[in-house]
């Protein structure tokens, strides 16, 4: 992502502050106990000797059984289950290409160069966390964190048991040349940067426990789980700009904050609330480029926008509701009609 001019990061703090902010002061999480271990597995994966692959993988089992297997079949693909034998074929034609082919190489030198280390993320990721088990106190205080490349997989954040993995290949920045070489749309790439490794670890967290669930659902569904994730994202990041945490852009979340009203209209008007149709509604409420249907300026993924000022306007009147039950499944026409929501 291409830096904020300050004047600009100024007005769209401002904007939010004044129209999209749940006005709560940030709770104090000093007292939560969290730890997330860190581990840099593309250091050790790539360090192996490539003349006995076997031996090294039999090395990296030892000190990451919990994740090798995992990343070398399920984010891989590579098909070894356990037979870490040279003479297998997915080591030999799978895991030793990877480890000497010069592209694959290339990726894991600039990780290499972009992070010398994690400090920066690590510390992120542990305050959001603390936010996370403030509200859900039930989730484990210790936790595995693991940084690991994928060959520009598009595997960022993610979660497996009570592991937590970031893909450092993911988030070398807007102007890394590659992202466009492997068909990333720009929309994805300008979000590819350090600064969204806590939120989309958030987001990973959230929808263990939340799916995203489009099936026979209406639209005004839909935009209310995509309102809740956004919500949730405001507590769990209390101190991160809405122009990070929200996914949209300063100018984004300005153009959505002036127009708030017509998209909405938009949707009545189009009889797009109550739809089923996923070909019709998910557009609305998924990452994409500008929707020019609303309007040549406004960006992709406004339902979601929307469904956070409901979701807010509806959290603004259950104050005393503890956020993990407010984030349970609810009917989107319900939350509508009981948020008395008024689009600016």
């Amino acid at each position: 992502m291409k830096l904020i001019p300050k004047s600009l990061f100024a007005a769209a703090f401002l904007l939010l502050s004044l129209a999209a902010c749940t006005g709560e002061k940030a709770p104090d999480v000093s007292g939560v106990k969290a730890e997330l271990p860190a581990r840099r597995f593309d250091r050790d994966f790539v360090a192996m000797d490539t003349n006995a692959v076997g031996a090294g993988l039999q090395a990296l089992q030892q000190k990451y059984p919990d994740f090798l297997n995992f990343y070398l079949d399920t984010l891989m693909g590579f098909g070894v289950r356990g037979n870490y034998a040279d003479a297998n074929p997915p080591i030999r034609e799978g895991v030793r290409v990877l480890l000497t082919h010069k592209d694959y190489r290339g990726v894991f030198d600039t990780v290499a160069r972009h992070f010398p280390d994690t400090k920066t993320a690590e510390e992120g990721l542990l305050k959001a966390y603390r936010y996370y088990r403030h509200y859900y106190p039930e989730a484990p205080e210790k936790r595995p964190l693991v940084f690991f490349t994928s060959n520009l997989s598009r595997y960022n954040a993610i979660t497996y048991g009570n592991l937590l993995g970031v893909g450092l290949d993911m988030y070398l920045g807007p102007d890394y040349p590659f992202y466009r070489s492997v068909e990333i749309p720009d929309y994805m790439i300008r979000r590819l940067s350090p600064e969204y490794i806590p939120v989309d670890m958030m987001i990973a967290l959230h929808r263990d426990q939340y799916p995203f669930n489009p099936e026979e659902h209406t639209l005004i569904d839909l935009m209310i789980q995509r309102g809740q994730e956004l919500y949730f994202l405001t507590k769990v990041l209390p101190q991160t700009p809405d122009s990070i945490r929200l996914g949209y852009s300063a100018a984004q979340l300005k153009w959505l904050a002036d127009n708030e009203s017509n998209v909405y209209h938009y949707y009545v008007q189009n009889k797009l609330l109550h739809e089923t149709n996923l070909l019709k509604t998910l557009r609305y409420v998924t990452d994409g480029p500008r929707d020019v249907n609303i309007s040549i300026e406004a960006p992709g993924n406004t339902g979601s926008w929307v469904g956070y000022r409901i979701f807010s306007a509806w959290m603004d009147k259950h104050k005393d509701l503890p956020l993990a039950k407010a984030l349970e499944p609810k009917s989107g026409q319900q939350i509508l009609q009981e948020s008395g929501y008024k689009p600016r």
